[in-house]
Formats: C-alpha cells, sequence, structure tokens
C-alpha cells in the first residue's frame, strides 16, 4: 500500500479509530464496537474493528454490516436466545472521510453505532504488539503530515485479539513485537507474516528477556541466531541512529549471530545491534536493546531510531512503487494485445452523441411536420415519427454493436509478491470487468481479504456501490449491472505459492551466475529476469514444472528497489494466472509476478 498525495481539508477528515464505545440498544438486542487497536490512526489501508453483539430475547439472525455512502461489507452472524458472540469486521480507511457507520440487522430489530472521525497528525502507524499503552508515544507529533518524510503516529494491539488477515495490518508501515507477543494466535501469526511479504516492516526487540525470540513459529522470519545476553554501560554511538547522545546506564542487550541473508544495519564494536533481513518485498529488523526499558525508555532520540534509523523510509518507497503498480499504468488501458475486446472498444464521443441528438430532434420535429404538411399529410406524423426515433436508435445501437457481442470479460493488472521464507504469497491489484447483460452476477472471489470500488471514472468512479458479504473471506455474491456494465474492483488476495521456485544460484564472478531455477507453480512464466545486487540476467521463459539450467551474463543494471547484496530476486510475468473476480473471459490481464529467494551462494 502506498501514499498518495490529499488536500489539507481531507487530510483532517481521517479516522482516529473510535473514541471509547459506541452503543446502541433496542429491548433484547444489543452492540458496541472497540478498535482493535487502540489510536489507530493512518490515511490509508483498513480499520479492523471488534464488534460484541448479545441478544437476551428470542433466538434470531441477522448480519453486522459496515456502511459508508452507497456501499456496505456484510457479515452473517446467529444470534441464539441469551448469546454473546464477538466479531472483527474491516472499514476502508477511505471510506471514512465521509459518513460511516457498523449496523446489526436482524429479524427482531436494527441497531446502530456511528463511527467516529477526527484528526490525523502521521501519513502511517506504527502497532506496538503486546507491551504496554503509551510506550510509544514518542512518535507523536503535532503537526500535519506532509506528502514527503516519514511520519507516524502509536498504536496498540493486544495478542489473541488481532485481525486473522493480512488487510487488517494494512494501516502499518511498522509492528513492534513487544512484550507478550509470543501469545499470538497462529493464525495472527500468519497473517502478519504475508503482510510482511507485502511490503510491512515487522520489528523484534531484544534486552533482558523477550520471550518471543525462542517462539519458532517466527524462526525463518528472524535475522539472527540464538541470543545470548549481555550488559554494556550505555552505547554512546547510538547517537548516529538517534541524533542525540543516548542516557548514561546500564543497557540489556541480546546478541545474535546475524544469518545468512541478513544485513547489520549497526555495531556496537564488533557487536551486531541492529540487524535487517529482507522478507518479500517487506523486511524483518531486530534490534539487540529493548528501547521500552531504561535508560532507553527515556531517550529523546528514540523518534529519530525508529523513523530513520532503521530502514523505514527504504519500507515507504516499496509501499509506494506497489501502490502505483496496484492502480496500474493508466496507459496499460490500451494493451494492443486485446485490441478487439471491449476494454477498448471505441464509443462515441459526448459531441458526436450531442450532434446525433440534435439532427434527431431536427429531423423528428421540425423537418417531419413541415414535409407532410407541405405535401398535405400531417396525420402521417403518427408514423413518421416512431419509424425516425427507431432509426436513430438503430444508429446508436451500431455504434455499440461490438459491446453487444461481446461477453463477460475481465483485464486484470497487478503484482503477485511471494517469498521462499514463506508458503502464502500475497496479491495486490485491480480487476476491470465488463458484464453485456444486466442482471446479478457472483463474482466468485477466492481468498479475497479486502475490497473497494475503482478509482477510474471510465469504469467506476468513486461512490459505485458496493455490496460485498465477508464469512472469513470477501464475497461478491451479487454484483448487480445494468446493460453494457463496466465495473473495476481493487483488491489484495491470498495466494498459496509453496515452494513456487526452487533450486539454486551461484556467483561466478562479478558479471555471471550459474543458476538451476525449478518453476513448480502452475504457471509460466515469461520474460524473467533475475536480479543479484545491483546487477540484472534475462532468463527468458521458464514453463510450469521446466527447469531452467544456464550460466547467465548481466549485460544491465538491476533496478535500485531489487538491489540487495544479500539475496536473489527473480520476476517476470505470470501467465495463465487469474486473480480476483473469477467470471467471463480474460482479455489481456498482465500480473508481474514477483519472488523473493534468500541468499546465494
Amino acid at each position: 500500500m502506498g501514499t498518495r498525495a490529499h488536500s489539507p481539508a481531507l487530510i483532517l477528515l481521517v479516522v482516529v479509530a473510535l473514541c471509547g464505545i459506541c452503543r446502541g440498544d433496542s429491548t433484547d438486542l444489543s452492540v458496541s464496537v472497540r478498535p482493535v487497536f487502540a489510536g489507530l490512526a493512518a490515511l490509508e489501508g483498513t480499520l479492523p474493528l471488534s464488534i460484541e453483539v448479545a441478544n437476551r430475547g428470542a433466538g434470531t439472525s441477522g448480519r453486522v454490516v459496515v456502511k459508508w455512502e452507497s456501499s456496505s461489507i456484510a457479515y452473517p452472524v446467529d444470534l441464539p436466545r441469551g448469546s454473546r458472540k464477538q466479531l472483527m469486521v474491516y472499514a476502508p480507511m477511505s471510506s471514512l472521510y465521509s459518513e460511516a457507520s457498523v449496523l446489526l440487522e436482524t429479524g427482531e430489530g436494527d441497531l446502530e453505532a456511528p463511527i467516529k472521525i477526527g484528526e490525523v497528525h502521521a501519513r502511517q502507524s506504527i502497532g506496538l504488539i503486546g507491551g504496554s499503552i503509551g510506550d510509544m508515544t514518542f512518535l507523536r507529533t503535532t503537526t500535519a503530515p506532509s506528502d514527503t518524510g516519514v511520519s507516524a503516529s502509536d498504536s496498540y494491539g493486544r495478542p489473541g485479539s488481532l485481525p486473522d488477515r493480512p488487510a487488517g495490518y494494512s494501516a502499518f508501515i511498522a509492528l513492534v513485537l513487544g512484550e507478550g507477543s509470543e501469545r499470538m494466535k497462529d493464525e495472527e501469526v500468519a497473517a502478519i507474516k504475508t503482510w510482511v511479504v507485502g511490503g510491512g516492516s515487522l520489528i523484534f526487540i531484544g534486552g533482558a528477556s523477550s520471550p518471543v525470540l525462542d517462539d519458532r513459529r517466527w524462526a525463518e522470519f528472524l535475522p539472527v541466531g540464538p541470543v545470548t545476553p549481555r550488559n554494556v554501560d550505555g552505547i554512546r554511538t547510538l547517537e548516529r541512529l538517534g541524533g542525540s547522545p543516548p542516557p548514561a546506564g546500564r543497557i540489556s542487550l541480546a546478541l545474535g549471530r546475524p544469518l545468512p541473508g541478513s544485513n547489520v544495519v549497526f555495531s556496537a564494536g564488533q557487536s551486531p545491534v541492529v540487524v535487517r533481513q529482507r522478507v518479500g518485498l517487506g523486511q524483518t529488523i531486530y534490534l539487540a536493546f529493548d528501547p521500552f526499558q531504561p535508560p532507553l525508555k527515556q531517550w529523546g532520540g528514540l523518534r529519530k531510531l525508529f523513523l530513520n534509523g532503521i530502514g523505514l523510509d527504504q519500507a515507504i518507497a516499496n509501499q509506494e512503487w506497489l501502490f502505483r503498480q496496484t492502480t496500474g499504468d493508466p496507459e496499460a488501458r490500451s494493451d494492443p494485445h486485446s485490441s478487439s475486446g471491449p476494454f477498448n472498444a471505441k464509443l462515441p464521443n459526448s459531441g458526436t452523441v450531442f450532434l446525433i441528438l440534435i439532427l434527431h430532434l431536427i429531423i423528428a420535429v421540425p423537418m417531419n411536420f413541415l414535409l407532410l404538411r407541405k405535401i398535405g399529410k400531417g396525420e402521417l406524423a403518427w408514423v413518421t415519427t416512431p419509424i425516425i426515433s427507431m432509426a436513430f436508435a438503430a444508429v446508436f445501437f451500431s455504434l455499440a454493436a461490438g459491446l453487444y457481442k461481446s461477453g463477460q470479460a475481465t483485464r486484470s493488472r497487478g503484482t503477485l509478491l511471494v517469498s521462499s521464507l514463506h508458503n502464502e504469497g500475497y496479491f495486490r491489484g485491480h480487476t476491470e470487468i465488463f458484464i453485456p447483460r444486466g442482471g446479478a452476477y457472483d463474482l466468485k472471489l477466492q481468498n479475497v481479504d479486502s475490497v473497494t470500488t475503482g478509482m477510474s471514472e471510465d469504469y467506476a468512479p468513486w461512490g459505485q456501490p458496493l455490496e460485498a458479504v465477508d464469512d472469513g473471506a470477501v464475497q461478491i455474491p451479487q454484483l448487480r449491472v445494468s446493460n453494457l456494465a463496466f465495473r473495476e474492483l481493487f483488491y489484495s488476495q491470498r495466494i498459496a505459492a509453496p515452494r513456487w521456485l526452487d533450486g539454486s544460484i551461484k556467483n561466478v564472478d562479478d558479471t555471471s551466475i550459474k543458476c538451476s531455477i525449478s518453476n513448480n507453480s502452475p504457471y509460466d512464466l515469461a520474460s524473467a529476469k533475475i536480479v543479484f545486487g545491483k546487477l540484472e540476467f534475462n532468463a527468458g521463459q521458464i514453463a510450469s514444472g521446466e527447469t531452467l539450467q544456464k550460466t547467465l551474463t548481466s549485460d544491465s543494471t538491476g533496478w535500485e528497489l531489487w538491489s540487495d547484496e544479500q539475496s536473489v530476486v527473480v520476476e517476470g510475468t505470470l501467465v495463465g494466472f487469474k486473480p480476483g473476480p473469477q467470471i467471463g473471459q480474460d482479455d489481456g490481464s498482465k500480473i508481474r509476478f514477483v519472488y523473493f529467494w534468500g541468499p546465494i551462494e
């Protein structure tokens, strides 16, 4: 998720989660709404909300609906007599620029809890999982966010009560695993892992005691090996990261050996204190000290350390790149390979339509009546006028005949991010949809965890109604459209991708590598490139089930975003992969596949 420029007026209308509890009561039903993350405030992403519904009366069923403008996402719920249920719902941050609310709709009555809005002073948010509320107040600022630079607010989540989907963390630039984070549920850990692959930054902290470092669920994501404790009398050189000298006093460190594929960001003498590892488009960062314990807790350099000293600026650059990939290049909407498809159909412009309407009015009324009156047959106007109207209707129909002949079609753009350290990839992108006949259509979405309507005025302008159902994954079972309907959806989707690429890559010399790459995915990889460090190697096509064995020599420089001396990136176009809506024929989709490999030999 990237950042977009907002006008100052809009910046002041961003949600600051919920202040306290919003309640609505009706005889036997009650509903309460709480923020999952205390203090969450961001300009983009998703706002997770914890809903508690109680029923003291007769058993009933219904749904909890997150509603904004003309759109909604519904969560089915059964409420037997005497039941009290909790569920988590998700509201797009962008929807909260206008009035939004949570509704409980049942056969026994409806309740509504408004979602309050307020001000925000940061473009991103950093979340602390576990620990204590207030540990990261050093991040706060009273100035409005700028379109450039790093700024972040602080927010707090409780282990065991967190989102079980990556989209639930999309408002964060970084998450910190604090005290008690080892108590997270497996599905929460899995969701955060996929969020990291999609561009998130996950921070582990050491210090005197940090049980999460022994949590085997994080073994491949932790940048260091087993740690050993050491106490030191201050680390004066931390001033380089924080901009001011740290306070005097004994600091407890948990020092570990950096693992292959990781980079030492900062050392104190021979001891690695800040270590970073790339995981997908995101990163994991290890701090050998605990910034929430004395004496560092009082350090005035903590804000600069978190915002500028540990690489979050690069994380923001990565997310901005992904945002541009997600929204799509406007030039891509004129794909020559789908020139006969509905998305490139040339409809008459407004000037042509206006001219035809004017001609119709002139011919159907003045010319028609004057001519018939001149020949003394004015009564025939009852016959000629409908004929003229039908003729002009035929002209309009002929201009859109190609669309009426077309069947249902979709065209997708986006990026699938996969890491060798995790068995689930994350797709971010959008799909244009064409449906020639009006009706209600099931889009047959699979493993989609967030969806919004399109940003293009050509297909689905802001305000386009969206009626979705969320039963653990987002579904659109009834997309209601009229004839010749164009729609556009932006979404994120979890994709099972266990070891889609396998093999080995060896460094031969300064410009050559020897590779053996097996494509274990169900899709061909076209225009494949291997990026290592600052070099790029063209690998051509690697078909599904095929193993590429070749020595490659670089003749170009790799893109700086992928540059990493410790790991390899394989990227290309995924052929045959159809994300999102599973209806209609594919009409020129283009899916970028980026596979982040571990360290090479």
